[in-house]
């Protein structure tokens, strides 16, 4: 007869909570007795996912959709019966805009995420000047990187297409995904593909096309060469912008490397959406409540933990209000720096590079419109910002254009970014000042005057985690000293992926690590 184990889970948001559903889930399956207890310190579970319905209007706090060539939460939304409320994006209205000189300029057809594939749109694009497109084409023949060390965003893009590329495309689409600081933001822990396409083709163009050929027959009728960018999720850290499903099946983050295509539909079930990004039809919330429904352990919020030390052959967590929670193992699902504040007497040096994760703070405004007042100039899901023009807020998505179900039909729904490397005062501006903020910015760039009917801020103080160059290095090191503490497992968005997908990846990983030690212990 095998004792009931129990396992410690620190941290209630979507990584710690796909870690207890594995747990629960599989261990039932193999018939292995298991209870388990999740420890969150904030009031409400689901971390950067906070959904807020209000007069109609679903409101995402946080991420508002994820990608749907990672299938790893569009399977769990089906597994815990949310499969049809799985929505696609309009992409019949799917453009998106830079702003350049104080403009909204669209970013031109064919740009995979910062690689041109079609002439024309791209030679005509005001976007980049002569002397800038002239750079880029030296892609063509400027050869390969000989060793393999990590570099930062900003150098590789300068390396290859040059400083105005970095400037007006990469900076806005890719450093914010990461909400990152393009001189500091490793390539390799975040778009290892590129290394690979200069490593088989010398040229990122050359590579591109190439795998856009390849891929042809089998996204006829797709649109893949026009631009899809998710502009309004890019500086939360969840859903990322993209330039098109064929741009992103080769640049997704490191995790994606360990990708599996989805599974055939289940007879009967509702059709997935076609789309690259996909959302829940009641915001993605509904998948916290539902997961919270389906969880049969011991979840408790507003219990913070304090201090974990070793107990026999297993561990005891102390919370702030007095309760110690026995187990056999523990799965952090912490933010790094609070794993690392867990982690200071018990493992010093583990402690240490935790603590050396980098975090940054962000903001987003969501404003509610009369669809009168806002629908003529909404035509396209946003616009992204980069920092040499010097506006107030990062990124502003189209949410209503978006998506479906996100406002009554008679009004509109936007969401702007604020905060972010070099800004992250603004983050502790009032609420009245955030939003008379992004009233300013859309008004001056959209000529968006009207008074909105309805305004949420949501702020998410050290909520980014910054992957610097040498990040995979580090990530490594982790896991290795996390393996000389048995029963310790550490998982969530500051390791290995920072979408919703990745997320729930890790969590399930971390919850199959500890099944298997648990196993044999």
């Amino acid at each position: 007869m095998v004792d009931t184990r129990h396992v410690a889970i620190v941290g209630g948001g979507i990584s710690g909570l796909a870690t207890a559903y594995t747990l629960q889930e599989e261990a039932r399956d193999a018939g292995f007795p298991l209870t388990y207890t999740v420890l969150e310190s904030d009031a409400r579970l689901g971390g950067k996912i906070a959904t807020e319905v209000a007069d109609g209007f679903v409101i995402e706090g946080g991420p508002d959709c994820f990608i749907s060539q990672k299938p790893w939460a569009a399977d769990l939304c089906r597994r815990i019966g949310l499969g049809d409320q799985l929505i696609g994006t309009n992409d019949d209205r799917r453009k998106v805009f830079v702003v350049n000189r104080q403009r909204l300029t669209p970013l031109p057809d064919g740009v995979m995420l910062i690689i041109p594939t079609r002439i024309m749109p791209f030679v005509t694009s005001p976007l980049i000047s002569v002397p800038g497109k002239l750079r880029m084409g030296l892609d063509l023949v400027i050869p390969r990187r000989r060793d393999a060390a990590d570099e930062s965003i900003a150098a590789f893009v300068r390396r290859r297409l040059g400083n105005e590329a970095l400037e007006k495309i990469a900076e806005p689409l890719m450093s914010g995904i990461h909400v990152s600081d393009p001189e500091m933001q490793s390539l390799l822990g975040t778009f290892p593909r590129f290394r690979t396409l200069e490593e088989n083709y010398r040229s990122l163009i050359l590579g591109m096309l190439a795998g856009k050929r390849a891929r042809r027959p089998a996204a006829q009728g797709s649109g893949t060469a026009s631009p899809a960018v998710a502009s309004g999720a890019r500086r939360n850290g969840h859903a990322v912008p993209g330039a098109g499903a064929a741009a992103l099946s080769q640049l997704q983050p490191e995790a994606s490397r360990h990708s599996s295509p989805p599974q055939g539909d289940v007879a009967g079930s509702p059709p997935r959406p076609s789309t690259l990004f996909v959302t829940l039809r009641d915001g993605l919330g509904s998948m916290i409540d539902a997961l919270a429904r389906e969880l049969r352990g011991q979840v408790l919020v507003g219990a913070q933990a304090v201090e974990l030390r070793r107990a026999g052959e297993g561990f005891a967590v102390r919370t702030k209000d007095g309760r110690t929670v026995s187990a056999d193992a523990v799965v952090l699902a912490a933010p790094a720096y609070a794993s690392a504040q867990l982690l200071a007497g018990l493992a010093p040096q583990l402690a240490g590079l935790l603590g050396h994760i980098r975090y940054v703070s962000t903001a987003t405004i969501s404003l509610g419109y009369r669809a009168g007042d806002a629908e003529d100039r909404l035509h396209g899901f946003g616009y992204v910002v980069p920092r040499q023009e010097g506006r107030k807020i990062s990124a502003c998505t189209w949410t209503s254009t978006k998506f479906d179900h996100r406002a009554p039909r008679d009004m509109a729904l936007v969401r702007c970014f604020a905060g972010g490397p070099g800004h992250e005062e603004q983050v502790d501006l009032p609420d009245e000042e955030l939003v008379r903020l992004a009233r300013l910015e859309m008004a001056q760039l959209m000529g968006l005057q009207a008074e909105p009917v309805l305004a949420r801020v949501f702020r998410w103080r050290r909520s980014n985690p910054q992957y610097d160059v040498g990040h995979l290095d580090r990530v490594r090191e982790i896991h290795s000293l996390c393996a000389a503490q048995p029963g310790l497992f550490i998982t969530g968005a500051a390791y290995e992926g920072v979408g919703v997908p990745d997320c729930v990846h890790q969590g399930q990983l971390a919850a199959r690590r500890t099944l298997d030690y648990l196993r044999v212990t």
